[in-house]
């Protein structure tokens, strides 16, 4: 229908005298004025000067039904901002307004339709809500006159509807001078009896719930005042104590219900004042409800939210006001292991609520008693096995995430960003369960960390004088520049100059409203602009005119990021924005967990749960997240600290921890990367630690008297740690040698027992890092210069040629230089031109010599160059028969060329047993004291001691190591 037939009805009505008919227009003009559907009627009612007409009629007219008529139309046209301020400016609606008030006070409809169109006048906020307060109280005090008989329980008949008291409510929301309202109306009695009869209705029946939600949010908004008149006020209302009913419906409405009670907990003066234990009671009840069936509900999320929430203010820390709340908020951070960003933030409020009772000492024992520690070591485990992998390369590992600070004094508050280039194969993590081998990246260790001599095809292979047989093998680095997060954490909630919190920090918002549908925004808005308020009216509205939610100026908000995670929440669900909002979240909570543990250090005596190798080694893991360099934050800093107390020495002992931290130390890709790098810094500062433990007075005479009384499981889980810790060359000795630390050692190598693979690594380190014996392939003689001048001295000597034939047992014959044999050895000198038959003879016979073995002797004394094409056992074979022919020169050279360059840790086993089988000795220590220090890979060197071992001379195996290593002790001692 066009503008011009609403003119039409305007005009008619105009003129139109007879009631019935001025009914049968208002229902048409009525029609049309729907907002926002018909805003442009409404802007011709403003501009035609029809509003006059209107309101004239609610002051001449006695028809009750032409009143309400009127005052829908109003009610509707107020919602025009313009529309409305005509009405209050130029058509003084108020004073009609006020007269039809006056006519009926006790009509419900007229009441709720008149309340309506204040409240749409109010809700422009133009200041039109504190006029009413000045110019027409009466309105006021008619308004809470009605909500008081509502309040009564009177008759049926003379109760307002519900929804005349929700357009009521809507009014006193709207009113932002609460001072004033406060000063002169008794509205807090009148609101704290209608809530209190809200409430027993709404437990009873279920009923009112809507109503209660709008007395809720009302009463929150007083009590942002923080004038402790409102709790005597609301103590003592003609129904009751409204603060004791807020327990009954705690649930309906659980944040809005925490925000009154902080705000009322900072100026009440009485503990009887709130039922914060009652409070705390029910809350805890719920959770534990919950927590009795699977996985956590939204609602009880809110509840521990809350609960953290109430421990903000340390009078709600007492034993008389917390109850059992520390025990079921460590029992909810147990349970709370869904990687969600909702359960991490629940965590990280939880962790900070629990940093807050600190300086409690009660609170930090009951902490203690539920065994928090135990759950923060899970916590930890649980962030950095589910952390996400950032980069394009599956490793099945935790991505190495260092925080690089731009202002250190700044963090938490500030915002740091993160930009690390990395080693394509990083990263090496401490783990309990793959203990004994070293970490890798989708390669198998053996194939990683192999030598280059493990290609070959079998043992007669030829090898290079210029191989490299001994150096792992290093992946190609493929530097990553990987840009990371930025962090920006930020306080939400003012807190109180005496939380006790001892940081800058706060946890993150406690109530998101896309995470919690019983949020304040929801909470706030629950009532709405409908003229299909009442059942009394003539026609319901075709639109409903929803409120934006409005926080009052002051209020402590909870929410104050809300729009901002909505955002992201909106942009993630697109997949426009990465998981940064999950990581940050887990960097918060470690840094809250770092915060916890550290207050645990400072209780005397120390606690003995926080030498855990569990509690270390998570915090170790968690250290990719931060700066080593950052004392103050980093969790490496935290171990240290822990690490100060000697008591955690023994219990460490007899856990594998000190040689994972040793492990950090090595370089495993190369030493350009950057992970290697940092690893080896953590390593570094743990062990440093650990070693000043172990030289100090009271670790050194644990470390003694254990050695010399202690159990005989006890000196082997100290044995293996020794060489980790001790650095003083004297007191190393002492022990091993004096204490019989060696002897325990030895005795582990012969067991057959998991801890002979940590012996042999024990021995490692003892041998290469602490008695730093020589790899004997580098300090062996190079024989490169030997062979040249071998060859060239033969080349110029050689004069004529006479040729003797050796006859085999097999029959076979080798001829040879008789001159050049004579002058290479005694035994062919003795033998050939003595007073031997052989001297005589062309054709000699030799007994037990393999062709094989004799031609390559024949050969390496014509030319020695040769010796580079023969396979390993034939020159082990060459070794015996020049000793056995006293060819000192041949024997000496094959020996050195042996063990310079075809020694390797494929080879090793096979050079011993030759040694010991031929009973020559020759290269017999030199072979020991390689597989002992040569770098490879630790299952490497476990398989070449496996051989070792296997070959059948154990006792003389275990024999010659510790004789080599008693020797340099010795000499350690005698300095």
């Amino acid at each position: 229908m066009n503008t011009t037939t609403f003119k039409k009805y305007l005009d008619a009505l105009s003129r139109e005298g007879n009631s019935n008919n001025i009914l049968k227009l208002l229902n048409k003009i009525r029609s049309l004025v729907d907002w926002p559907k018909h805003s442009n009627n409404i802007n011709v009612l403003r501009d035609t000067g029809y509003l006059h007409k209107l309101l004239n009629i609610l002051e001449t007219q006695q028809d009750k039904h032409i009143i309400d008529k009127c005052l829908s139309i109003l009610g509707n046209c107020a919602m025009e901002r313009t529309c409305a301020r005509a009405m209050y400016r130029t058509h003084n609606a108020l004073s009609a307004l006020n007269h039809v008030l006056k006519c009926y006070p006790k009509e419900d409809s007229i009441n709720g339709r008149v309340f309506r169109v204040l409240g749409n006048l109010c809700q422009h906020k133009e200041g039109w809500a504190d006029i009413i307060i000045s110019r027409k109280p009466q309105i006021i005090t008619h308004l809470l006159k009605v909500l008081s008989r509502a309040s009564k329980n009177t008759e049926l008949k003379e109760n307002s509807s519900e929804a005349t008291i929700l357009m009521a409510l809507r009014i006193l929301k709207y009113l932002t001078n609460k001072e004033q309202l406060l000063k002169t109306f008794p509205v807090l009695n009148t609101i704290g009896s209608l809530f209190i009869k809200s409430s027993q209705e709404w437990q009873e029946s279920q009923t009112n719930e809507t109503v209660l939600n709008a007395l809720i949010t009302i009463i929150y908004q007083f009590s942002v005042l923080k004038d402790y008149s409102m709790v005597t006020k609301l103590k003592s209302t003609t129904n009751g104590n409204a603060l004791k009913e807020l327990v009954n419906v705690l649930l309906l409405c659980p944040i809005t219900i925490i925000k009154i009670i902080m705000n009322f907990i900072t100026i009440s003066k009485l503990n009887s004042d709130l039922p914060v234990l009652d409070i705390c009671n029910k809350f805890i009840d719920a959770v534990v409800k919950n927590m009795d069936t699977e996985g956590f509900k939204t609602e009880c999320l809110d509840y521990i939210k809350c609960l953290c929430y109430l421990l903000d203010h340390p009078a709600n820390r007492t034993a008389q006001q917390c109850g059992k709340t520390i025990s079921i908020l460590i029992q909810a951070l147990e349970k709370l292991n869904q990687p969600t960003d909702l359960e991490l933030e629940c965590c990280v409020l939880l962790v900070n609520t629990l940093n807050k009772c600190q300086y409690a000492e009660y609170l930090v024992q009951e902490q203690l008693q539920c065994n928090i520690l135990d759950v923060l070591i899970k916590k930890l485990e649980w962030i950095v096995d589910n952390t996400v992998i950032m980069n394009t390369h599956d490793f099945n590992n935790v991505l190495k995430r260092k925080l690089t600070f731009d202002d250190a004094e700044l963090y938490p508050q500030g915002s740091f960003s993160v930009k690390r280039k990395l080693c394509s194969c990083c990263l090496k993590v401490l783990d309990l369960k793959n203990f004994d081998c070293p970490m890798s990246h989708g390669t198998p260790a053996s194939k990683r960390l192999a030598c280059p001599s493990e290609d070959e095809d079998n043992d007669d292979d030829v090898d290079d004088i210029d191989d490299v047989e001994d150096s792992s093998q290093n992946p190609v680095s493929i530097d990553k520049e990987l840009s990371y997060f930025t962090v920006v954490t930020k306080d939400d909630r003012s807190l109180s100059p005496c939380s006790s919190t001892g940081s800058d920090y706060a946890a993150l918002s406690w109530a998101s409203p896309c995470s919690s549908p019983r949020s304040l925004g929801n909470e706030a808005e629950v009532y709405s602009d409908s003229d299909d308020y009442s059942p009394v009216c003539s026609e319901a509205d075709d639109t409903e005119y929803q409120l934006n939610t409005n926080k009052t100026e002051g209020s402590v908000d909870i929410n104050s990021h809300s729009e901002c995670r909505q955002d992201e929440e909106n942009e993630r669900l697109q997949g426009t924005l990465p998981e940064y909002s999950t990581n940050r979240l887990k960097v918060s909570l470690i840094f809250e967990i770092t915060r916890l543990v550290r207050s645990f250090i400072k209780i005397c005596p120390p606690i003995a749960q926080l030498g855990s190798e569990k509690l270390l080694i998570a915090l170790l893991n968690c250290s990719e997240f931060f700066n080593t360099k950052m004392s103050t934050y980093s969790t490496v800093n935290l171990v240290c600290d822990i690490l100060h107390s000697p008591i955690y020495l023994k219990p460490l002992l007899k856990t594998v921890f000190i040689e994972k931290v040793y492990d950090l130390t090595k370089f495993v890709h190369s030493e350009h990367c950057v992970t290697c790098m940092d690893q080896s810094c953590t390593g570094k500062m743990v062990l440093k630690r650990l070693t000043h433990l172990a030289k100090n007075g009271t670790g050194k005479q644990f470390i003694e008297s254990m050695m010399r009384a202690g159990r005989i499981e006890d000196k082997k889980q100290t044995v293996l740690i020794l060489p980790y810790i001790i650095e003083e060359e004297k007191t190393l000795a002492d022990i091993l040698l004096t204490k019989g630390g060696l002897t325990v050692l030895m005795q582990l190598l012969k067991e057959d027992s998991d801890l002979k693979r940590r012996a042999i690594k024990t021995l490692y380190v003892l041998s290469a890092k602490r008695l730093e014996i020589a790899n004997p392939k580098t300090v062996a003689i190079d024989v490169a210069h030997t062979l040249a001048t071998f060859s060239s001295q033969r080349s110029d000597n050689q004069t004529s040629v006479k040729l003797v034939t050796f006859k085999l047992d097999d029959g076979q014959h080798v001829k040879a230089d008789r001159n050049l044999l004579m002058e290479k050895s005694v035994y062919f000198t003795n033998l050939l031109s003595g007073s031997f038959k052989e001297g005589s003879e062309d054709e000699v016979c030799l007994q037990d010599v393999e062709f094989r073995t004799l031609n390559c002797l024949l050969d390496l004394v014509g030319s020695v160059n040769e010796i580079r094409k023969i396979a390993l056992d034939t020159l082990l074979d060459v070794i015996a028969l020049s000793d056995r022919y006293l060819m000192s020169d041949i024997c000496s050279l094959v020996t050195n060329y042996v063990e310079k360059y075809r020694m390797s840790i494929r080879n090793v086993a096979k050079i011993y047993k030759w040694s010991l089988e031929s009973r020559l000795d020759l290269l017999r220590v030199e072979s020991i004291a390689y597989a002992l220090v040569v770098d490879v890979s630790e299952p490497i060197r476990f398989d070449t001691f496996n051989t070792l071992f296997s070959l059948g001379h154990s006792d003389d195996l275990v024999s010659d190591i510790n004789k080599l290593i008693e020797r340099y002790l010795i000499s350690f001692a005698c300095r």
